[in-house]
């Protein structure tokens, strides 16, 4: 099997709806489906193609698209729909920023092998992880949603239309999602060289006219494996990265029993170490201009495992049948799996290629001496310079962000150009607060990461709603103005947007400055225009400057 890969960013938000009705709340997909891919590719190819060609690449199965999934932030390695199986405890902490503590996440299907998370179980309440991403090495990623308001116009008198408020919840834009695309080693080379087409500036999703929708999408070089090589072994799990569509003897079903996947006779289904949930749902087929045949399918996510045969060792043919593809539509990237995953091997969940370097700063401070204030500021100076521009570069990026999610938080309350955010966003107060910390921690980066995200009254810290009104808890319960949602989502809020950025720098011996460099821009007019919404937002600009372009 061949595999091309390609790297998708979104210049504009985009629309992928998780439901084709058009009553209720918009929800939008965290996830670029395979589909859509399929449909690109298909509205630049298929009139090029004859009857026969085209039947191969769109509608045989021999070339799969599978769905475009988030990746970790400055790198292509692509994130997973989390498992369901992994739990962790209620109320105990799992993750430090998004980085997952394996010791902190298990297997509940293994509990009854493993004697310690046997005894916990019975004082503690396991809790499913739900709503994320992971890597291989243990990182979390929860794509960005925006939600925009719009109205539309009546043509006869030219101005917002009665009772025609919607709104869109949309993935926002700058995010980079990773897919592929697989070909089967029967499918000849100059076939093949045609999907090149799918390469370059693109409009995916709905109200492609209306400043959403605009990608762009590279061809990786380097192709990167997405499974380690299989170990014949008679206990098989599958783990589903992409819905899965059953079908038995002609009939759709939801039950994934070893006849209907393909495996061999004799194998047996083990459902109290299985976890699944489906779902229902019908495609919309923009060149039809009507509804497919809906679809009922088991959701990615999805953990199943089998028990093969004991007398069974053909496990070369099985692996290369699973891989490429389960089930029906396998063309549009249903049916896609996991082999025997490497993370559920064991109780708690085993990471892939972790850093385990220590960095230049912590190893020349392990050698520093504990008593002398000179040489602790000298070298401090020596690593500030060492660094040289990095902290302003790295605070300009969080800050353009930052600005972005406070457009998107005008959007989400449907605000227009002039009228403030309720509540108010931080002020330059806020700011100023924040050099404040930044000045006075320069030296203890592990205090000054306290004070702003750990302790009970931290500044970056999201109290809930009891907790604001309740003087007696100790909290600050005056509003500061990180608490302004940008998105539907429980944990979209700027202050939570915040903590994650810095999250990635807190053990970096620049911290301070990074925080400090970051104070200067909130207290900039700049900060302000954007919370007041009189700066041009990212698309406004695009059109100002095609309109210059035009003009000369």
């Amino acid at each position: 099997m061949k595999t091309n890969q390609y790297l998708l960013t979104l210049r504009q938000p985009v629309i992928i709806s998780e439901k084709s009705a058009s009553v209720g709340a918009h929800q939008s997909l965290d996830y670029i489906k395979g589909s859509t891919l399929l449909g690109l590719l298909a509205s630049r190819l298929y009139k090029n193609l004859s009857a026969d060609e085209a039947f191969l690449v769109f509608h045989s199965g021999k070339i799969r698209f599978n769905d475009a999934l988030p990746t970790l932030q400055g790198s292509s390695k692509i994130a997973y729909p989390v498992p369901m199986c992994l739990h962790s405890f209620k109320a105990e902490k799992y993750a430090d920023g998004n980085a997952l503590f394996a010791d902190k996440i298990f297997d509940i299907s293994k509990v009854m092998t493993d004697a310690s998370l046997k005894e916990a179980i019975k004082e503690k309440q396991p809790v499913q992880l739900r709503n994320f991403y992971i890597t291989m090495d243990g990182m979390r990623i929860s794509p960005d949603k925006e939600h925009t308001l719009k109205t539309a116009i009546d043509p006869t008198q030219n101005r917002a239309q009665d009772a025609h408020l919607f709104g869109y919840e949309a993935l926002s834009a700058g995010q980079v999602f990773g897919f592929s695309i697989d070909i089967d080693d029967d499918v000849c080379d100059e076939l093949v060289d045609k999907l090149s087409a799918i390469v370059g500036k693109a409009h995916l999703g709905r109200s492609r006219s209306a400043q959403f929708g605009a990608v762009d999408i590279e061809q990786q070089d380097s192709v990167q494996t997405s499974q380690a090589k299989n170990q014949a072994q008679q206990l098989l799990t599958l783990w589903l990265i992409s819905d899965m569509q059953l079908q038995n003897n002609g009939q759709p079903t939801l039950i994934p029993e070893p006849q209907v996947l393909g495996l061999p006779e004799g194998t047996r289904w083990i459902t109290e170490s299985s976890f699944l949930r489906t779902r229902r749902y019908s495609m919309y087929n923009a060149y039809r201009r009507h509804y497919d045949k809906e679809r009922q399918v088991i959701s990615r996510g999805s953990v199943l495992r089998y028990k093969l045969p004991s007398d069974f060792s053909d496990y070369d043919r099985l692996y290369k049948d699973i891989s490429e593809g389960i089930g029906i539509q396998t063309e549009c990237g249903l049916g896609q799996v996991w082999i025997n995953p490497y993370i559920l091997s064991s109780t708690h969940p085993s990471w892939q290629n972790q850093d385990n370097t220590v960095d230049n700063a912590r190893s020349m401070s392990a050698a520093q001496p504990k008593d002398s204030t000179l040489v602790s500021m000298l070298f401090r100076k020596q690593q500030v310079a060492e660094v040289g521009t990095k902290p302003r570069q790295i605070a300009a990026d969080i800050f353009e962000k930052l600005c972005t999610k406070i457009t998107q938080a005008r959007r989400f309350q449907g605000l227009v150009r002039g009228i403030p955010l309720e509540p108010t966003p931080p002020s330059r107060t806020q700011f100023g607060r924040l050099k404040e910390l930044a000045n006075h921690h320069r030296s203890d980066v592990n205090q000054l990461w306290q004070n702003l995200v750990v302790n009970k009254n931290a500044m970056l810290k999201i109290s809930t709603e009891q907790n604001r009104d309740n003087r007696q808890s100790g909290s600050s319960y005056k509003s500061a103005g990180w608490e302004i949602k940008y998105a539907p989502s429980t944990h979209a809020s700027l202050g939570q947007f915040m903590q994650d950025e810095l999250a990635a720098y807190k053990s970096e011996s620049y911290f301070a400055y990074i925080v400090a460099e970051l104070a200067i821009l909130g207290l900039s007019d700049t900060w302000d225009e954007y919370c007041i919404g009189i700066r041009p937002t990212a698309s406004e600009m695009q059109a100002i400057e095609k309109q210059r372009e035009e003009q000369a």
